[in-house]
């Protein structure tokens, strides 16, 4: 600097940087960066020692091109020019660089990720400041694992609908996939659209490769998307719960079988929300008194309403004692009503109702709703 002028003489670092040591140009690289970061420093100046560290950050000498990206970590401005210069260089370093910067604002951020390779992506991930936009972008347009490392960000928020681009973007890809799962703040949209995607994929292969009987197969696969279905249903707290009835209602989620298998188990809540839902009556009280009128405008098969409504009377009855019954527990019930309940029913009509709980009860209740199917069939 000119004591007199009050100016940094240039012509000095030009001089170490084209003729100097590399023990001098590392000397000047550290002091340039303590100069930049003083707060008492000028703007002119500031702008006069930016050519110079841009230089420097991209030094002959690799431990000099550290020394500086690691001097210049905690400013919390910097010139783009000398930002890129580290960027670009060592890989190392850049990474390092990048993932702690405090220059770095969204702009840049943005630039990096247009522009960098994976482990400068990655790097990016991994920082915990991120602009909302910035995690759009790296949703979108960073690669896979850049956008594993952000999910593993503990600092970064992910919202529901980041989950929902990052499903929608790299939904074939089984690792990211089973990363997602894991997640316990996953939006059960996406639990529910892999569940149908497993057991499309499964039908194809079953077709593909004919390992068992088609029906048989589809009526397996089929099974077990609906108690998969169910078991998501289950986990929702009663708030969340008619989103996602809606959401199932959507794409064709919401069948009269898993409403079935949801009543066998007294899971009556999802069943009085479905059944309200389809009628077109969300949030009316679903009960014995309004079941048959609702069940009609909800369009569910006629054959389905004595199973229901057994169904709903056991509830009714459950509902004045002190303990929930298990899902076994009920579905014995249930089978009771069907048999002691309804006289008027011929035994044929007996034996389909209890066919129609043995479909979809848990497996206790299939193995005695089909014994007794049986007796009332032969007896017919």
């Amino acid at each position: 600097m000119d004591d007199n002028s009050g100016s940094l003489d240039t012509a000095v670092f030009d001089a170490v940087i084209e003729h100097g040591t590399a023990e001098e140009r590392r000397e000047l690289a550290l002091q340039l960066a303590a100069l930049l970061g003083a707060p008492q420093v000028s703007c002119a100046d500031r702008a006069a020692v930016v050519p110079a560290l841009a230089a420097l950050a991209a030094d002959p000498v690799r431990e000099i091109r550290g020394d500086v990206a690691a001097a210049l970590t905690g400013h919390e401005t910097l010139d783009a020019a000398i930002v890129f210069s580290i960027i670009a260089g060592d890989d190392d370093i850049a990474v390092a660089f990048i993932a702690s910067a405090k220059a770095l604002d969204r702009s840049r951020m943005l630039s990096i990720l247009k522009v960098g390779d994976d482990r400068r992506q990655c790097a990016l991930a991994g920082r915990p400041d991120l602009p909302q936009d910035v995690v759009v972008a790296l949703i979108e347009g960073a690669c896979a694992a850049a956008v594993g490392t952000l999910i593993g960000n503990g600092s970064v928020s992910l919202r529901p609908s980041d989950f929902k681009r990052i499903y929608l973007r790299f939904g074939n890809n089984p690792a990211m996939v089973n990363r997602l799962l894991d997640i316990g703040v996953l939006p059960e949209e996406i639990r529910l659209l892999e569940v149908r995607r497993t057991a499309q994929r499964l039908h194809q292969l079953v077709r593909e490769r004919r390992w068992m009987m088609a029906s048989e197969a589809e009526a397996s696969i089929n099974e077990t998307e609906e108690r998969m279905f169910l078991r998501i249903l289950l986990a929702v707290e009663d708030h969340g719960l008619e989103r996602l009835i809606s959401f199932m209602s959507s794409r064709d989620m919401l069948t009269p079988s898993i409403m079935l298998r949801a009543a066998c188990g007294g899971h009556m809540t999802i069943v009085e929300q479905a059944l309200a839902w389809l009628a077109a009556m969300p949030g009316r009280r679903v009960n014995g008194q309004s079941l048959k009128a609702i069940h009609s405008a909800a369009r569910i098969p006629e054959d389905c309403y004595p199973v229901m409504r057994a169904a709903f009377e056991v509830a009714a009855e459950a509902r004045r004692e002190s303990e929930w019954p298990s899902e076994d527990q009920f579905g014995r019930r249930v089978v009771e009503a069907i048999l002691t309940r309804q006289e008027a029913l011929a035994p044929l009509q007996g034996a389909k109702m209890l066919d129609l709980v043995g479909q979809f009860a848990d497996d206790r209740t299939r193995a005695l709703a089909n014994r007794l199917k049986g007796s009332l069939t032969a007896v017919a």
